[in-house]
């Protein structure tokens, strides 16, 4: 007792960094982030959709921005009904009801010999699946960890699946090259079943108490959600550009194989959010997500101008970028905002992301036909730098004024 008063009369931020950390890694946590991982795996087999469309059935840039475009599109869409119930339904049935979709559309590509309207109403569908899984995983994150790690959980949980995307394309590639793709699209289905079985056993014994909040356009409104949501699109543009179209660029100048790319960028994103993670909690997320923008800018900007010359290192560097950026961005837009309203927001950032993603990509394909890839990857270098203004810029955030911080 006497050395708790001690340690607080001397000073509140060193007694905090002297007391006990708080337990983070529950039980409940750990079989989330397999679940976590489990869906990753699934969903980072479509990863390679811009390879398999360009070798399967020959499609052009163009095509192959719809197939992603579409993805975005109906992402978007379902946000709004995802914002509108997230925080007053069961966030483990609507993660599982998510991988049910997801594994039904991988057995669907299983089957697809044509690039028909098929594929494109499968990716429709896996908009709306993959919306449901990252509202509801990101709430279900904030509902285990706390709340003075949410950095470290939020950049832990992003790398259950993030590593996925170097695991999946290193299995995929050459499982499709033996057996077809439909065999990789098959295992893609059983990773999504086994996600579903995992998460659904997730269980919390903290009470959690849900309120109405404000409603979805409420919560978009706030200076808050606009300042996040900006930043959110401008990145992904740039995300679009490497992530779409640097596996068609790199079949262009002659590689056969693209799953490198990933393979580094997983294990940078990675790394760095295992060994790292605690960096925007102790420096602050705001000045660490705007320093992780610089790399962000500058190896997109590279490829722009040198194209893709080494995978790997362009794969280790974006991966470090990313792997930085979006927990310290995340963390800093939930610490600011209600309890009550968390879900909502994860909604708006999923549709965010995919607008500019996925819908990015779509715009980014005639761009790529028309002027070349290196036109595609310099847009999204800009649409990076602007991110980094908009975030640098904005000199603080605040709760509503209905509750305190």
């Amino acid at each position: 007792m006497r050395e708790s008063t001690v340690l607080t009369t001397i000073s509140p931020g060193i007694a905090a960094e002297l007391a006990p950390r708080t337990l983070l890694w529950t039980p409940a946590f750990v079989r989330l982030l397999v679940a976590g991982s489990a869906y990753g795996f699934s969903f980072s087999s479509f990863h390679l959709m811009p390879k398999y469309l360009a070798v399967e059935f020959g499609a052009t840039p163009s095509q192959i921005g719809w197939a992603a475009g579409v993805f975005g599109i109906s992402s978007v869409i379902t946000s709004v009904a995802v914002g509108a119930c997230i925080d007053r339904v069961s966030r483990r049935r609507m993660f599982a009801a998510s991988a049910f979709l997801l594994a039904a559309t991988s057995i669907g590509f299983a089957l697809a010999n044509s690039l028909g309207p098929m594929v494109y109403v499968l990716r429709i569908l896996q908009g709306v699946a993959f919306t449901m899984q990252m509202a509801s995983f990101s709430t279900l994150v904030c509902e285990l960890a706390p709340a003075e790690r949410l950095g470290e959980a939020v950049g832990l949980a992003g790398s259950s699946m993030l590593i996925m995307n170097a695991i999946a394309p290193a299995i995929d590639e050459p499982l499709a090259r033996a057996a077809g793709w439909s065999a990789a699209f098959t295992l893609a289905a059983l990773a999504a079943l086994i996600s579903a079985a995992l998460v659904l056993e997730t269980t919390s014994k903290r009470r959690v108490v849900r309120s109405a909040g404000g409603s979805l356009l409420a919560v978009v409104r706030r200076s808050t959600t606009k300042a996040y949501a900006s930043v959110t699109f401008l990145t992904a543009i740039a995300f679009a550009s490497m992530f779409t179209f640097l596996q068609p660029a790199a079949l262009a100048a002659g590689y056969r194989d693209v799953g490198s790319f990933f393979v580094a960028y997983a294990a940078a994103a990675c790394t760095v959010r295992l060994f790292a993670g605690w960096v925007p909690d102790r420096y602050g997320r705001r000045r660490v997500a705007v320093a992780a923008l610089v790399p962000y800018v500058l190896i997109v900007a590279y490829v722009a101008c040198f194209g893709p010359t080494s995978l790997v290192a362009i794969g280790a560097v974006f991966g470090f970028a990313h792997g930085v950026l979006f927990p310290a961005l995340n963390a800093l837009a939930i610490e600011h905002t209600v309890t009550a309203e968390r879900g909502r927001l994860m909604t708006v950032f999923a549709g965010t992301f995919n607008l500019g993603a996925w819908g990015g990509a779509a715009a980014l394909g005639p761009v790529a036909e028309a002027a070349g890839f290196s036109a595609v990857f310099a847009i999204g270098a800009v649409s990076a730098t602007a991110a980094f203004v908009v975030l640098a810029r904005t000199t603080g955030f605040a709760l509503p004024a209905d509750e305190p911080a």
